[in-house]
């Protein structure tokens, strides 16, 4: 590409600047992309000309979920559960979680299953019963003072969009509005949008 003028609007007052852009990554820190970008002062238009390929951003985020291994299983360790008993749970060969910790062995699918336990410890227990059918109870949020505990599934069964007396016309769309119930927060709503 001809980075002597604007491709927008021809015009000869530009700078080619260089940007890092930052790339998510879940649970970890993000990965950086290097971005070199035509921006033209007239305009005021901003062109990408060229970037980190696909194949070095990929690389840069695994790198990034590799290296936020040890401080998931610190989490993990944090709730009071050991890397053995993180083993034996999980039926691993022993200093399976230390090679992880290492760098090492570490594939997506171990990762989002490490990714999973460190969200929510308590699905170890769970593994310690062999996976036993029943209802796995993990609370989602604590209840307030005087709400009953309820079950995962219970939140999602009772948390309810009813309809408003409001619709608003806005040019050809007509938007309703919906209060987003909550029968143990019944003093608090939401307001979600719907076309």
């Amino acid at each position: 590409m001809d980075t002597s003028e604007c491709p927008i609007c021809d015009s000869k007052n530009i700078e080619i600047k260089e940007k890092v852009k930052k790339v998510f990554v879940p649970m970890a820190e993000p990965a950086l992309q290097k971005v070199r970008i035509c921006h033209c002062n007239d305009c005021n238009s901003d062109i990408r000309l060229s970037s980190d390929s696909q194949e070095i951003v990929e690389q840069r985020i695994k790198e990034k979920a590799n290296e936020s291994m040890p401080s998931l299983i610190e989490k993990i360790n944090n709730a009071g559960y050991s890397d053995a008993r993180l083993e034996r749970a999980l039926d691993l060969a022993p200093h399976t979680v230390y090679r992880w910790k290492q760098g090492k062995q570490i594939s997506a699918t171990v990762l989002a299953l490490v990714r999973y336990i460190a969200s929510q410890p308590k699905l170890i227990d769970f593994a310690e019963e062999g996976f036993a059918d029943g209802d796995l109870k993990v609370n989602v949020e604590s209840p307030e003072e005087g709400f009953p505990e309820l079950e995962n599934d219970e939140y999602l069964a009772d948390c309810l969009y009813q309809p408003d007396e409001a619709a608003v016309t806005h040019g050809e769309n007509e938007i309703d509005f919906y209060n987003y119930y909550n029968p143990c927060f019944a003093n608090e709503g939401a307001v979600a949008l719907c076309k």
